[in-house]
Protein backbone atom coordinates (compact mmCIF):
# COMPACT_ATOMS: atom_id res chain seq x y z
CA UNK A 1 0.00 0.00 0.00
CA UNK A 2 1.43 3.38 -1.02
CA UNK A 3 1.55 5.95 1.75
CA UNK A 4 -0.73 8.96 1.28
CA UNK A 5 1.50 11.24 3.39
CA UNK A 6 5.30 11.04 3.55
CA UNK A 7 7.38 13.25 5.85
CA UNK A 8 10.99 12.66 4.85
CA UNK A 9 13.90 13.98 6.96
CA UNK A 10 11.95 17.03 8.07
CA UNK A 11 13.89 19.82 9.77
CA UNK A 12 12.08 22.96 10.85
CA UNK A 13 13.64 26.11 12.29
CA UNK A 14 12.07 29.39 13.32
CA UNK A 15 14.88 31.89 12.83
CA UNK A 16 17.73 30.20 14.75
CA UNK A 17 15.50 28.01 16.93
CA UNK A 18 15.47 24.34 15.92
CA UNK A 19 11.94 22.96 16.43
CA UNK A 20 11.95 19.65 14.52
CA UNK A 21 15.14 17.68 14.09
CA UNK A 22 15.25 15.31 11.11
CA UNK A 23 11.93 13.50 11.58
CA UNK A 24 10.56 10.95 9.09
CA UNK A 25 7.26 9.08 9.09
CA UNK A 26 4.52 8.12 6.67
CA UNK A 27 0.75 7.71 6.86
CA UNK A 28 -1.21 5.02 5.02
CA UNK A 29 -4.62 5.63 3.41
CA UNK A 30 -7.41 5.25 5.97
CA UNK A 31 -5.06 5.45 8.94
CA UNK A 32 -5.89 7.48 12.06
CA UNK A 33 -2.49 8.77 13.18
CA UNK A 34 -2.14 10.72 16.42
CA UNK A 35 0.88 12.93 17.08
CA UNK A 36 1.50 13.17 20.82
CA UNK A 37 4.18 15.08 22.66
CA UNK A 38 5.09 17.93 25.04
CA UNK A 39 4.02 21.51 24.39
CA UNK A 40 6.22 23.29 21.87
CA UNK A 41 7.61 20.15 20.23
CA UNK A 42 6.20 20.96 16.78
CA UNK A 43 3.04 18.84 16.60
CA UNK A 44 0.91 21.62 15.15
CA UNK A 45 3.80 22.68 12.92
CA UNK A 46 3.71 19.22 11.32
CA UNK A 47 0.02 19.69 10.49
CA UNK A 48 0.72 23.12 9.02
CA UNK A 49 3.51 21.70 6.85
CA UNK A 50 1.33 18.81 5.65
CA UNK A 51 -1.41 21.31 4.80
CA UNK A 52 1.02 23.60 2.99
CA UNK A 53 0.56 26.55 5.39
CA UNK A 54 4.27 26.33 6.28
CA UNK A 55 7.34 24.91 4.55
CA UNK A 56 10.04 22.70 6.08
CA UNK A 57 13.46 24.27 6.48
CA UNK A 58 14.77 21.12 4.83
CA UNK A 59 13.38 17.72 3.91
CA UNK A 60 10.42 16.72 1.76
CA UNK A 61 6.72 16.71 2.56
CA UNK A 62 4.76 14.60 0.05
CA UNK A 63 0.99 14.16 -0.09
CA UNK A 64 -0.58 11.80 -2.63
CA UNK A 65 2.85 11.53 -4.32
CA UNK A 66 3.10 15.29 -4.82
CA UNK A 67 5.49 17.63 -3.04
CA UNK A 68 3.58 20.05 -0.85
CA UNK A 69 4.24 23.64 -1.90
CA UNK A 70 0.95 25.36 -1.05
CA UNK A 71 -2.48 24.65 0.49
CA UNK A 72 -4.93 22.65 -1.60
CA UNK A 73 -8.28 20.93 -1.28
CA UNK A 74 -6.91 17.50 -0.42
CA UNK A 75 -7.23 18.47 3.24
CA UNK A 76 -9.98 19.32 5.65
CA UNK A 77 -8.55 21.23 8.62
CA UNK A 78 -10.24 21.31 12.04
CA UNK A 79 -8.74 23.90 14.40
CA UNK A 80 -8.86 24.08 18.19
CA UNK A 81 -10.48 27.53 18.11
CA UNK A 82 -13.30 26.46 15.73
CA UNK A 83 -12.46 29.18 13.10
CA UNK A 84 -16.13 29.74 12.24
CA UNK A 85 -17.38 32.80 10.38
CA UNK A 86 -19.47 34.73 12.96
CA UNK A 87 -21.60 36.40 10.28
CA UNK A 88 -22.73 33.04 8.83
CA UNK A 89 -25.26 30.60 10.25
CA UNK A 90 -24.39 26.98 11.00
CA UNK A 91 -25.60 26.05 7.51
CA UNK A 92 -23.72 28.97 5.96
CA UNK A 93 -20.46 27.97 7.65
CA UNK A 94 -20.73 24.43 6.33
CA UNK A 95 -21.58 25.71 2.85
CA UNK A 96 -18.59 28.08 2.90
CA UNK A 97 -16.14 25.33 1.96
CA UNK A 98 -18.13 24.22 -1.07
CA UNK A 99 -17.04 25.54 -4.45
CA UNK A 100 -18.15 24.76 -7.99
CA UNK A 101 -21.56 23.72 -6.70
CA UNK A 102 -24.97 25.16 -7.45
CA UNK A 103 -26.84 26.93 -4.66
CA UNK A 104 -29.17 23.94 -4.39
CA UNK A 105 -26.29 21.45 -4.23
CA UNK A 106 -24.54 23.48 -1.52
CA UNK A 107 -27.67 23.55 0.61
CA UNK A 108 -28.31 19.80 0.19
CA UNK A 109 -24.72 18.85 1.03
CA UNK A 110 -24.54 21.22 3.99
CA UNK A 111 -27.86 20.02 5.39
CA UNK A 112 -26.68 16.41 5.16
CA UNK A 113 -23.52 17.07 7.19
CA UNK A 114 -25.24 19.38 9.69
CA UNK A 115 -27.71 16.57 10.33
CA UNK A 116 -24.84 14.05 10.55
CA UNK A 117 -23.26 15.98 13.43
CA UNK A 118 -26.62 16.33 15.19
CA UNK A 119 -27.21 20.07 14.68
CA UNK A 120 -30.20 20.11 12.34
CA UNK A 121 -32.39 22.09 14.76
CA UNK A 122 -29.62 24.71 15.06
CA UNK A 123 -28.84 25.05 11.35
CA UNK A 124 -30.10 28.64 11.16
CA UNK A 125 -28.36 29.83 14.34
CA UNK A 126 -25.18 31.92 14.45
CA UNK A 127 -21.99 30.73 16.18
CA UNK A 128 -22.38 33.05 19.19
CA UNK A 129 -25.48 31.08 20.22
CA UNK A 130 -23.65 27.72 20.20
CA UNK A 131 -21.73 25.92 22.93
CA UNK A 132 -18.07 24.97 22.39
CA UNK A 133 -18.97 21.39 21.54
CA UNK A 134 -21.58 22.52 19.04
CA UNK A 135 -19.13 24.91 17.38
CA UNK A 136 -16.65 22.08 16.96
CA UNK A 137 -19.36 19.91 15.40
CA UNK A 138 -19.88 22.68 12.83
CA UNK A 139 -16.12 22.73 12.15
CA UNK A 140 -16.09 18.97 11.59
CA UNK A 141 -19.15 19.15 9.33
CA UNK A 142 -17.52 21.91 7.26
CA UNK A 143 -14.29 19.90 6.93
CA UNK A 144 -16.18 16.79 5.79
CA UNK A 145 -18.61 18.57 3.46
CA UNK A 146 -16.31 18.96 0.47
CA UNK A 147 -15.14 15.34 0.86
CA UNK A 148 -11.35 15.69 1.22
CA UNK A 149 -9.36 12.43 1.47
CA UNK A 150 -7.35 13.78 4.44
CA UNK A 151 -8.48 15.37 7.70
CA UNK A 152 -5.97 17.33 9.78
CA UNK A 153 -7.16 17.98 13.33
CA UNK A 154 -5.20 20.29 15.63
CA UNK A 155 -6.27 19.61 19.23
CA UNK A 156 -9.91 20.03 18.17
CA UNK A 157 -11.27 19.18 21.63
CA UNK A 158 -8.58 20.84 23.71
CA UNK A 159 -10.72 23.83 24.74
CA UNK A 160 -13.71 21.74 25.84
CA UNK A 161 -14.60 20.62 29.35
CA UNK A 162 -13.81 17.00 30.23
CA UNK A 163 -17.33 15.64 29.76
CA UNK A 164 -17.97 17.43 26.45
CA UNK A 165 -14.54 16.34 25.24
CA UNK A 166 -15.39 12.69 25.90
CA UNK A 167 -18.72 13.05 24.09
CA UNK A 168 -16.98 14.66 21.10
CA UNK A 169 -14.38 11.88 20.95
CA UNK A 170 -17.18 9.31 20.82
CA UNK A 171 -19.04 11.37 18.23
CA UNK A 172 -15.95 11.69 16.05
CA UNK A 173 -15.57 7.91 15.81
CA UNK A 174 -19.31 7.58 15.08
CA UNK A 175 -19.19 10.22 12.34
CA UNK A 176 -16.07 8.78 10.71
CA UNK A 177 -17.24 5.17 10.77
CA UNK A 178 -18.84 5.46 7.32
CA UNK A 179 -16.17 7.70 5.76
CA UNK A 180 -12.85 6.44 4.47
CA UNK A 181 -10.61 9.30 5.60
CA UNK A 182 -6.93 9.51 6.46
CA UNK A 183 -6.57 11.49 9.68
CA UNK A 184 -3.61 13.15 11.35
CA UNK A 185 -4.67 14.32 14.81
CA UNK A 186 -2.66 16.37 17.33
CA UNK A 187 -3.26 16.08 21.08
CA UNK A 188 -1.60 16.36 24.48
CA UNK A 189 -3.87 13.67 25.94
CA UNK A 190 -2.69 10.06 26.13
CA UNK A 191 -6.25 8.90 26.85
CA UNK A 192 -7.55 10.71 23.76
CA UNK A 193 -4.72 9.29 21.65
CA UNK A 194 -5.37 5.68 22.66
CA UNK A 195 -9.14 6.04 22.32
CA UNK A 196 -9.03 7.45 18.79
CA UNK A 197 -5.88 6.28 17.04
CA UNK A 198 -4.90 3.34 14.92
CA UNK A 199 -1.30 4.48 15.49
CA UNK A 200 0.36 6.87 17.92
CA UNK A 201 3.68 8.65 17.37
CA UNK A 202 5.26 10.15 20.50
CA UNK A 203 7.52 13.13 19.86
CA UNK A 204 10.29 14.31 22.18
CA UNK A 205 10.58 17.77 23.62
CA UNK A 206 12.10 20.44 21.35
CA UNK A 207 13.99 19.91 19.10
CA UNK A 208 11.67 17.01 18.47
CA UNK A 209 12.28 13.58 17.11
CA UNK A 210 10.30 10.35 17.36
CA UNK A 211 10.90 8.55 20.67
CA UNK A 212 8.16 5.92 20.43
CA UNK A 213 5.54 4.54 18.07
CA UNK A 214 2.63 2.23 18.86
CA UNK A 215 -0.06 0.60 16.73
CA UNK A 216 -3.33 0.49 18.68
CA UNK A 217 -5.03 -2.85 18.12
CA UNK A 218 -8.40 -2.77 19.88
CA UNK A 219 -11.15 -4.71 18.15
CA UNK A 220 -14.78 -3.63 18.17
CA UNK A 221 -16.23 -0.58 19.87
CA UNK A 222 -13.72 1.38 21.91
CA UNK A 223 -14.16 2.29 25.57
CA UNK A 224 -12.14 4.36 28.02
CA UNK A 225 -11.49 1.33 30.19
CA UNK A 226 -10.47 -2.28 29.73
CA UNK A 227 -7.25 -4.26 29.83
CA UNK A 228 -6.08 -3.42 26.30
CA UNK A 229 -6.90 0.26 26.64
CA UNK A 230 -5.03 0.47 29.95
CA UNK A 231 -2.09 -1.49 28.52
CA UNK A 232 -1.59 0.98 25.66
CA UNK A 233 -2.24 4.01 27.88
CA UNK A 234 0.36 2.96 30.46
CA UNK A 235 2.91 2.03 27.82
CA UNK A 236 2.65 5.35 25.97
CA UNK A 237 2.49 7.31 29.23
CA UNK A 238 5.75 5.69 30.34
CA UNK A 239 7.62 7.07 27.32
CA UNK A 240 5.96 10.48 27.56
CA UNK A 241 6.65 10.79 31.28
CA UNK A 242 10.26 9.75 30.77
CA UNK A 243 10.65 12.48 28.16
CA UNK A 244 9.02 15.22 30.25
CA UNK A 245 10.65 14.19 33.53
CA UNK A 246 7.40 13.26 35.29
CA UNK A 247 7.92 10.67 38.02
CA UNK A 248 5.74 7.58 37.71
Amino acid sequence: MDSIIICNNIIKKFENLLIINNVSFSVDPGEFLVLLGPSGCGKSTFLNMIAGFERPTSGDMLVMNNKVTKPNRNYGFVFQDYALFPWLTVLGNVESGLFNKTKKEKKEIAEYYVNLVGLNEFKNEYPYKLSGGMKQRVSIARALAYDPPILLMDEPFGALDAQTRKVMQQELLRILKDFKKTIVFVTHSVVEAVYLASRVIVLSKRPSNIIYEEHIDIEGERHFTGDKFNFYREKILHYLNHETGVRE
